[in-house]
């Protein structure tokens, strides 16, 4: 199941600007472009392990679990976040 990957890498996007303000300086858009790109490409293209095993929603553990969460069994937590698969 590529999506729940796919969704991690571009989750990276958030840190991206972080991450090219410290790599790029000037050129700080360029690297974050770069950093998105490669997390993305990783995913499509590489052999990579789905860390969510399987899951398709999250959240936060900073928040009271949403409806949905209620009565399901999460498939791993990673750091402040829950997974499920629905």
């Amino acid at each position: 199941m590529a999506f729940p990957l796919i969704a991690a890498a571009l989750g990276l996007a958030e840190f991206a600007p972080v991450i090219a303000r410290w790599m790029g300086g000037d050129n700080a858009e360029s690297v974050a472009h770069q950093v998105v790109d490669l997390a993305a490409t990783r995913v499509l293209f590489d052999n990579t392990i789905d860390c969510t095993k399987g899951a398709n929603h999250y959240h936060s553990t900073n928040i009271a679990p949403p409806y949905w969460a209620v009565s399901k069994n999460p498939t791993v937590t990673i750091g402040h976040h829950i997974f499920y698969k629905l």
